[in-house]
């Protein structure tokens, strides 16, 4: 018997026949679809613009085809933000088409997360059958970091679903040896580095190994087939970054967090390299710094609040990792399963991974493993990285299932792995749950009954030899499988009931952390009456006002719509100008206003203290040339963020803890006390 027919009794023991008037198929879907979009788009006008880096990216977007194309973080085309333009481009079509919202700019986010559960569900149930499929639909819907992902502006989520697309070419590639499937899964890559760069060819080895050992072609045929997807691949991911690092400088915005101004090195440099190795890249460019360019930018896209460090968030590297509380909330809670279940599909393949099976083993399990290697010893990313890591969880989940339910119910020694996965499932979720006691108290109760029942019923089963299909397997192996998607599901349906400043700019799923919600960067106040200030007094500067970094323009983009030059980039370290080229600026009329925090400090990557890089140089030379503004005159007796300005406005964060200085450089030369 193969696994494919395995996946089919199964369906009829736990699905039965359909009747005359519906199909399952039909119904199975559009129920987890269902599920998947209420998780994924329900509320998402809580969350306000989400992400405001990019949300103001966005909005500046929308004023050119010139900023449209080159994803400029301004609407004056001075710096562009981090990230290629895809999941960018698809924002500004929403908000085109549906007006500049928060919802609108989540909208695509949401969609992809419903596409890729579909998705799944077809290229895992090609090979193994309805359930299978149905059962990885379902446990990807309810990972908890996906739904969150999904209902944020970070494009993570439309990046999972271009890959699982590329996975579904990739086997039909390695099932037929078809060139154009090949070329069509190399291509959707190439679309997925242009979401988030080098992130996208996490599953690559996996892609590339299966069509390697099954496609039933020539090894010489193999290899000039993947040569031709090779050039394919570069080709696509390439293709905007070649055509940015073309055009001239100054006909195009700083290509932000680079130290060259190249998006090629943005790629494989500060997206690249630097999530891997960080303090080795900081230091390469530290060396480029002595000779005259700036240090490296700061490496967490948009800035996080002070205290709350990479090892806070993602713990410390080393092969337990992944389950540290912080991070197996997020992603861990089935990995026992998925684990479990492709030794299981392995074992049954007899470890020959050319036939259709084999091909779906190869690419999830070298998937998982890549990604949980990456993840291990990375010194860079965030808990919403960890998205990468659930379609291979949820694949193999869905597969594991439904091979160790053939081992059971044919009463194979092998069969009491499936128990024994259940369980060592359940108590790896207990000690993850152990980390949030005020949650733990009614979930894991739950999760022992239903589990413990579970369990009960299968060891009825094999201990009486009742044949199978019968009642007590039948409802064991569906009460067990229940009981392991409580925790995720009540961590996913948490999801949507917290919206706070640091979820919208570092999304992570589930409830507050034990310590309490992490605060949000320290509030900017752009208020009405300073941004009615610059407005009435800037003349004809082509931007409205000049600050330190990113998070100070954000909020002010995101309420005017105005070009707010952000001098050193999203951190504040982009050597974008000298302090001569700065002058020059001023000269000319280019912008007149600069906010900067007194004394160097403010929001930004280390919080109160100097700015850094070339934002302290610029901040001496204006508060030595420029006339102090009276914080009277544009600041008014109560001020708060942008986003406690309505649901609208971008993340709410913590009252100001920072006095900030107005400037007008509109011709004076007299020097002023910052007090």
């Amino acid at each position: 018997m193969t696994v494919r027919t395995e996946g089919r009794a199964l369906e009829a023991v736990v699905l039965g026949r359909p009747s005359r008037w519906w199909t399952w198929p039909s119904i199975e879907l559009g129920l987890v679809g269902l599920l998947t979009a209420t998780l994924c788009g329900y509320g998402l006008d809580r969350y306000g613009y989400g992400n405001a880096y990019y949300a103001a990216a966005v909005k500046s977007m929308l004023t050119s085809s010139h900023c449209y194309f080159f994803v400029c973080f301004d609407a004056g085309g001075y710096v562009s933000v981090d990230k290629p333009p895809l999941g960018l481009w698809l924002q500004a079509a929403s908000a085109w088409l549906f007006g500049f919202t928060g919802t609108s700019l989540l909208l695509p986010q949401s969609v992809s997360g419903v596409v890729g559960v579909v998705v799944l569900y077809g290229v895992v149930r090609r090979p193994f059958g309805r359930v299978a499929g149905l059962a990885a639909a379902l446990a990807l819907s309810l990972t908890p970091i996906s739904v969150a992902t999904s209902r944020n502006n970070t494009s993570d989520s439309v990046l999972v679903a271009l890959l699982l697309v590329a996975a579904w070419g990739f086997s039909r590639a390695a099932d037929s040896g078809s060139l154009r499937w090949l070329l069509m899964g190399a291509a959707v890559v190439g679309l997925g580095f242009n979401v988030k760069m080098l992130q996208a060819y996490l599953p690559l080895p996996a892609f590339y190994t299966a069509y390697v050992l099954a496609a039933p072609v020539s090894p010489r045929r193999r290899l000039g087939h993947l040569g031709l997807a090779t050039a394919v691949l570069l080709g696509v991911s390439l293709s905007w970054s070649v055509v940015v690092d073309l055009t001239p400088a100054e006909r195009r915005p700083y290509v932000g967090s680079s130290t060259s101004n190249s998006a090629l090195e943005l790629a494989f440099g500060y997206n690249g390299l630097n999530r891997l190795w960080p303090h080795w890249w900081r230091g390469l460019n530290g060396a480029s710094s002595a000779a005259g360019a700036l240090a490296a930018p700061r490496p967490t896209p948009p800035t996080p609040p002070p205290g709350a460090g990479p090892a806070a968030e993602v713990g410390e590297p080393g092969p337990f990792r992944l389950l540290q509380p912080q991070l197996a909330a997020q992603i861990s809670w089935l990995l026992p399963l998925a684990a479990l279940g492709w030794v299981a599909a392995a074992l049954r393949l007899r470890w020959r991974f050319s036939s259709e099976p084999g091909v779906a083993l190869v690419i999830w399990g070298l998937w998982l493993v890549a990604g949980c290697a990456f993840f291990s010893v990375a010194g860079l990313f965030h808990r919403y990285y960890l998205v990468m890591l659930a379609p291979p969880i949820a694949a193999l989940a869905g597969i594991g299932l439904v091979v160790l339910w053939d081992d059971f119910r044919a009463r194979r020694r092998r069969g009491l792995l499936l128990p024994a996965g259940l369980l060592v499932t359940a108590l790896a979720e207990w000690q993850v749950l152990s980390a949030y006691p005020a949650w733990s108290q009614w979930v894991l109760p739950a999760i022992v009954a239903i589990e413990g029942l579970g369990l009960v019923g299968l060891g009825l089963a094999w201990q009486n030899g009742i044949g199978l299909p019968q009642w007590p397997a039948r409802a064991g192996v569906v009460l067990g499988s229940l009981a392991l998607l409580i925790a995720p599901a009540v961590w996913s349906g948490a999801t949507l009931a917290y919206a706070g400043a640091n979820r919208n700019m570092l999304p992570f799923a589930g409830p507050a952390p034990p310590a309490g919600e992490p605060p949000g960067p320290p509030a900017f106040p752009a208020t009405t009456s300073l941004i009615e200030y610059l407005q009435a007094h800037r003349g004809e500067s082509r931007f409205l006002l000049a600050v330190p970094n990113a998070n100070l323009a954000a909020p002010l983009i995101l309420v005017s719509g105005e070009p707010v030059m952000a001098l050193g980039g999203f951190g504040g370290g982009d050597p974008i100008l000298t302090t001569p080229a700065l002058a020059e600026r001023v000269r000319t009329g280019q912008v007149r206003f600069f906010l900067f925090p007194l004394g160097g400090g403010g929001p930004g990557p280390g919080g109160a203290g100097p700015m850094g890089g070339r934002a302290d140089d610029y901040g001496k030379w204006v508060r030595e040339r420029c006339v102090v503004v009276p914080a009277a005159e544009w600041q008014a007796s109560t001020s708060g963020a942008a986003g406690d300005r309505g649901r609208g406005g971008g993340p709410a964060g913590r009252a100001p803890t920072f006095p900030l200085q107005l400037y007008d450089c509109g011709g004076s030369e007299t020097s002023h006390p910052n007090g």
